[in-house]
């Protein structure tokens, strides 16, 4: 992991873990996957502090010879991290400086982001790029009763899960990681999910050993088979409701519900904030209102990505090279569409 410092005045604490999408322990969990090298640049002045992890990837062509690279933020919910603001504005104003030399000085062309739900709003207002609304996600406030914001529906199938006679059991250790894996992947062939949310066991098996104390596995048995099953990431203030499954033969007996709200309880004994459960794949999909279920009043929460050209001659060289290679469509919306 490469670090780059600029205008160090002072340097400030380190924090405890509040967040694990801003530790760098996970970040490098996806350098292998995006073929990528995580680093770290990190702005001080007198207005504060601001850290940035992100992937910095080689892009697929050349350019008169020459090598140039792309920047994304690792899988889930991450950008440029306010750790301590005197003028938070002023200080964005002057990352957004640094960093763009920063870009120039490195050949990065272009910045992917996907902005964080609920830290760092002033980052989102004040993006040097196009901050783009990508559909609401749901937030539960684990601070408050947790069935007091969850549809009839939650409050019914938890009262059945009762009758049902489901066992929960919380893993920590990763010790159960074949029953994880077998639902896990049972439910994305189910799904024909994308290739990239294939995370090989290799990938689990490095993340129980880097972000030990900040994941659990909550399993849920009937009569002693794991036919759910949930992989939680947390920190000491927010926790993601990560990857997981449901076996098919089980779908009438709803155990997904019954699973949501072990995690929520297990997290809310460890005084965690927030969970995040993300959202769907299409505006008010079945997966978004299933999600919606648990915070039906205070949970949606706008969901933002941003997108930076830091080199625009370079970056329409690159979408050129790109053309002429099958199935380029210039209207397509991915970012960067060089490499869509």
């Amino acid at each position: 992991m490469k670090e780059t410092r600029k205008r160090i005045v002072t340097e400030l604490p380190e924090k405890q873990v509040a967040d694990v999408y801003f530790d760098g322990r996970y970040g490098a969990l996806y350098e292998e996957k995006e073929q990528a090298s995580l680093e770290l640049f990190t702005y001080c002045s007198d207005y504060g502090e601001i850290q940035y992890r992100y992937l910095k990837r080689s892009v697929p062509y050349l350019i008169s010879g020459e090598q140039y690279y792309d920047i994304i933020t690792p899988y889930g919910y991450g950008g440029p991290n306010i750790v301590a603001a005197i003028d938070a504005e002023k200080l964005i104003v002057e990352f957004q400086k640094a960093f763009a030399q920063h870009c120039k000085e490195q050949k990065i062309v272009s910045e992917f982001i996907r902005f964080h739900l609920l830290k760092n709003k002033e980052v989102v207002n004040r993006f040097y790029g196009e901050a783009v609304f990508s559909g609401m996600n749901i937030v539960k406030d684990l601070r408050e009763p947790i069935l007091q914001d969850c549809s009839k529906s939650v409050k019914r199938t938890m009262k059945k899960a009762q009758q049902q006679g489901f066992e929960v059991i919380y893993d920590t250790s990763g010790e159960r990681l074949d029953d994880f894996l077998t639902v896990y992947y049972s439910t994305m062939d189910r799904n024909g999910a994308n290739n990239y949310y294939y995370f090989d066991e290799d990938f689990f098996r490095r993340l129980n050993q880097e972000m030990e104390g900040h994941y659990v596995y909550v399993h849920v048995l009937l009569e002693n088979k794991v036919i759910a099953t949930g992989l939680t990431l947390y920190g000491s203030t927010y926790s993601y409701g990560f990857l997981g499954g449901t076996l098919s033969d089980y779908f009438t007996y709803n155990p997904t519900t019954f699973l949501e709200i072990k995690s929520m309880e297990w997290l809310k004994e460890k005084q965690v904030d927030y969970y995040i459960l993300g959202g769907g794949y299409e505006p008010d999909d079945g997966i978004y209102r299933f999600k919606r279920s648990f915070a039906k009043t205070t949970g949606d929460v706008p969901f933002y990505i941003g997108k930076k050209v830091h080199d625009s001659t370079i970056y329409q060289q690159l979408v050129q090279q790109r053309s002429k290679e099958p199935n380029f469509d210039p209207s397509n919306s991915y970012f960067p569409l060089y490499r869509s």
